[in-house]
């Protein structure tokens, strides 16, 4: 992406409502020079990796369309998914405040695109707006309040209640009105739930067919609809650990 890229800033701006991506189109002509002119462009398809723990410690992106699954892996090599980023976020953010490499994973849900950018370039920028300081780290904020809402739920909650729990916040990220039932828009494996909540396919498979079995979900082409709401809330506040 070298070259002219207030030109290519400028015409991703015009066709982008991201608040990220229209702040950054704000900056001035030889910051965004500065921010861009070593960037590039990475495109995957759905499954394909972005980059693995301990890369550039100078490097981040930017999803520009797409969405992006984050995970670690534990000692023993088993995968715990972190979250989901989506369009106009950045991820690999450790890099703007701490020398030290990114400790995630990264893979895309679907066919993604995104700006390879230098942590030391977009942390520059951050002291030119405000505006973009404040959708940066609203980000942040975000997710640590994610990853701490895990770790509590992980010491606190039994599988079933992590699952339902799961399921929600989901529903309110990813949700669409299905009239009545709520549909996940986000298909995911039954695996690929385990990594969510820090169980086994297994276990999410049999508490799958139990909340099919209650009234509170169906799974229909390999989605999530939630059909009571209430009853399957009322399974992710409790909090008898198993």
């Amino acid at each position: 992406m070298s070259g002219d890229a207030d030109h290519w800033l400028s015409s991703t701006s015009k066709n982008s409502t991201l608040p990220l991506i229209q702040e950054l189109s704000e900056l001035s002509w030889s910051t965004k020079k500065q921010l861009l002119q070593n960037a590039t462009l990475v495109r995957l398809e759905s499954g394909e990796p972005l980059h693995h723990a301990q890369s550039g410690i100078d490097e981040l992106y930017l999803l520009q369309d797409g969405l992006v699954r984050l995970y670690r892996l534990s000692e023993t090599g088993d995968e715990f998914t972190i979250g989901f980023a989506k369009a106009g976020e950045i991820i690999g953010d450790q890099g703007l405040f701490e020398d030290t490499p990114s400790e995630d994973f990264a893979v895309a849900m679907q066919h993604s695109v995104l700006v390879r950018l230098s942590a030391r370039a977009l942390k520059d920028a951050l002291s030119e707006s405000t505006g973009l300081s404040a959708i940066i780290l609203a980000q942040i904020q975000s997710k640590n309040r994610y990853l701490s809402a895990l770790a509590e739920d992980l010491v606190f909650r039994s599988a079933p209640s992590r699952l339902a729990k799961m399921i929600l916040r989901l529903a309110w990220r990813f949700g669409e009105d299905g009239g009545d039932s709520t549909r996940v828009a986000l298909r995911l494996t039954q695996s690929e739930l385990a990594t969510l909540i820090g169980s086994s396919r297994t276990t999410v498979n049999l508490t799958l067919t139990e909340f099919r079995l209650k009234g509170c979900i169906d799974i229909i082409d390999g989605h999530i609809h939630i059909e009571n709401l209430i009853a399957l809330s009322k399974i992710a506040r409790m909090e008898d650990h198993e």
